[in-house]
């Protein structure tokens, strides 16, 4: 399943199958991509301009890390979401309904993938992690970014430069990096930039597990090759 923000209809079909590889730095970040579905890489880091692919990939990577079949493939907005169950509630339940007659039943692959990503713009993270302050119901967000299965994180250094937001993602990330969980960002920014905008920790943690690809073709929204959508 995927949870998260708003991926929204410009990127909800955006696979690996359609994504056009042009350039030789656009095949090693698609191939990046890849080795996180398959578990061959913990993680992906992918800086360039804008217009280059970046959140096509990160759209894709979601979807097949998840298991969406090609024809499921739509992005389930999260004001379409229900509340899953904990494993607890799920054992009570099952428990309690012991002693009746089973019901329909759905083998594994018609329930599909049970890997948990949480896709987020990070603009849109930030906003969420703040709302937790006030709102009970999204103070659950920082755990979801750091207990799911694959965090992706879009457009990151995009955010106000704040204290809060700071502190709020360099947690999440310091979370994920201790628990060796697997993590994909897209970011406009080059390396400099970030080292000098969250410091080398960041950096340097994401380049012990991460792969780490400069996208560099034309901008495809103003004339480049379309390599996005």
């Amino acid at each position: 399943m995927i949870r998260g923000g708003k991926m929204g209809r410009t990127y909800s079909g955006c696979t690996f199958d359609n994504f056009d590889a042009y350039t030789r730095e656009l095949v090693l970040a698609m191939d990046a991509c890849r080795a996180v579905v398959d578990g061959t890489s913990r993680g992906v880091i992918l800086l360039g301009k804008v217009g280059t692919g970046k959140t096509h990939l990160m759209a894709a990577l979601a979807k097949e890390f998840a298991g969406m079949r090609p024809q499921a493939a739509a992005f389930t907005e999260p004001a379409d979401m229900v509340p899953v169950p904990s494993l607890r509630e799920l054992a009570k339940q099952a428990d309690s309904e012991a002693d009746c007659d089973q019901g329909p039943t759905l083998s594994q692959s018609e329930m599909g993938s049970t890997k948990w990503v949480e896709y987020w713009p990070v603009l849109d993270l930030v906003d969420a992690l703040r709302e937790g302050l006030s709102d009970p119901g999204k103070k659950m967000v920082a755990t979801r970014c750091g207990d799911c299965d694959l965090l992706v994180l879009d457009d990151f250094g995009q955010e106000r430069e704040t204290p809060f937001a700071f502190e709020e993602l360099a947690r999440i990330l310091d979370w994920r990096y201790r628990d060796d969980r697997p993590i994909a960002v897209s970011s406009n920014l080059t390396v400099e930039e970030i080292v000098a905008k969250y410091g080398e920790r960041q950096i340097s943690r994401w380049g012990h597990r991460c792969t780490i690809v400069a996208v560099t073709c034309a901008d495809f929204r103003i004339g480049g090759k379309p390599c996005a959508n």
